[in-house]
């Protein structure tokens, strides 16, 4: 889980660390984007907008079938 503070002399996104305990009715998703001009991240919107699939790929055959497999 990360969050962004902008209380920090360089302003981004924080990493938690440790156990991180959530009520699922208060979880909120805040999403960023990255201007490649300035090398920066910024606050959009605590909405789903897919604006963060452009920094994913997809699974690989070796990975799905490892999430296939039942214990």
């Amino acid at each position: 889980m990360t969050r962004w503070d902008d209380t920090l002399a360089t302003p981004g996104i924080v990493h938690t660390t440790g156990v991180v305990p959530f009520v699922p009715e208060n979880l909120e998703f805040q999403f960023v984007d990255y201007d490649k001009a300035n090398n920066s991240w910024s606050p959009v919107s605590t909405q789903a907008e897919k604006l963060q699939w452009e920094f994913c790929s997809p699974l690989t055959r070796k990975q799905l079938a490892r999430l296939a497999r039942t214990k």
